[in-house]
């Protein structure tokens, strides 16, 4: 697929040949970032701590996301199936009640479609540790509660 990676000001998406690259950006210091550099807390180890996974990328909900994409020519932006809004050369979107993981997906005018690696999104109320809806913890019941779901389920 491609890499996600520290630039100028935000977050990159590079694609596996170099051509491609999908800048995060937001008007909000700290509401993007690495999960390892993320409100100076390591996202990454507090949920494997949990056996939960975590995407390398994290953004907060109700914060607007603004997207600058190089290396191509785009029609349509969306934030897993909902559409981002372009202004001014960049592509706006803003998660409203979502938690959990996500993809950014293109439209290319020439008919291609590039899908990124995962971002994932969090509540600024689960970013205290000492709180029961810290993230990692959440994350842990929420998935123990499907899996509990799944497997009660029956099978023919």
């Amino acid at each position: 697929m491609g890499e996600w990676q520290k630039c100028d000001g935000g977050v990159c998406w590079i694609d596996e040949t170099g051509s491609v690259k999908v800048k995060l950006s937001s008007d909000v210091k700290e509401s993007l970032g690495l999960t390892e550099c993320f409100q100076n807390r390591n996202l990454k180890d507090e949920c494997s701590k949990e056996s939960v996974s975590v995407a390398d990328v994290v953004v907060l909900e109700w914060k607007e996301v603004w997207v600058k994409v190089e290396g191509c020519e785009v029609s349509e932006l969306c934030f897993g199936s909902n559409q981002a809004q372009k202004h001014h050369g960049e592509w706006r979107f803003t998660f409203r009640n979502h938690l959990g993981k996500s993809q950014i997906r293109l439209c290319l005018n020439d008919g291609r479609e590039i899908v990124t690696d995962p971002i994932e999104v969090v509540s600024f109320k689960t970013l205290d540790k000492s709180s029961p809806l810290f993230y990692p913890k959440l994350l842990r019941t929420l998935v123990g509660d499907l899996v509990r779901y799944l497997v009660s389920l029956p099978f023919d």
